[in-house]
């Protein structure tokens, strides 16, 4: 999570533990208004307590972007623009 003034900003959720270490781009995928609470969930779980978390942020317009490789998503992330 990214911080600004107390509030957070941007987030990421990654599902592989070497997003850092692999040569790729984040993929725009649209935009997003959030109104002061994010839910971070992995894509490919089961929703239950241990798969989710809540999160305030800053009340803005989000940029959604994919960590993608090969056809493998790695990693979402949401950037306030």
């Amino acid at each position: 999570m990214a911080h600004e003034a107390g509030e957070i900003v941007a987030a990421r959720l990654c599902v592989v533990d070497d997003v850092d270490d692999v040569d790729r781009t984040w993929v725009p995928l649209g935009r997003l208004s959030i109104g002061g609470m994010a839910v971070a969930a992995d894509p490919f779980c089961v929703p239950s307590d241990f798969y989710f978390a809540t999160f305030p942020v800053r009340p803005s317009t989000y940029v959604a972007e994919v960590f993608d490789f090969d056809d493998d998503l790695l990693a979402l992330r949401i950037r306030c623009s």
